[in-house]
């Protein structure tokens, strides 16, 4: 940062703020944003929200930076309780008579 005041040297501290999607950290003048995916992975396919960070300096100024977040297509994640079915062979038998399945293995007695 620069000043036309002769003599003025004003300077930002160094900070870190988190942010609703990431967390914004000044480092000696520089900073970075560094996206946390737990608080991210909401924001869908090309989805962008913009982060608004403000800095006063040392003199007063105010300064902001804004970061642009953009959401990417996350796989989705199947969780929860699984079961499964077994057929029993005289339950298949009456089945494939009334039904005419073929593969027991992908119909349900009475649904194709």
């Amino acid at each position: 940062m620069t000043d036309v005041d002769d003599g003025d040297t004003p300077s930002f501290d160094n900070v870190s703020i988190d942010g609703d999607y990431g967390t914004f950290t000044l480092t000696d003048g520089n900073w970075t944003y560094t996206v946390d995916p737990s608080k991210a992975d909401a924001l869908n396919d090309n989805q962008t929200e913009q982060e608004v960070f403000t800095l006063t300096a040392s003199d007063g100024t105010v300064q902001q930076i804004t970061v642009d977040v953009t959401g990417t297509d996350d796989a989705a994640v199947v969780s929860g309780n699984f079961t499964a079915s077994k057929f029993h062979r005289e339950h298949y038998r009456r089945c494939r008579r009334t039904n005419r399945v073929r593969h027991h293995h992908h119909y349900r007695c009475g649904h194709r």
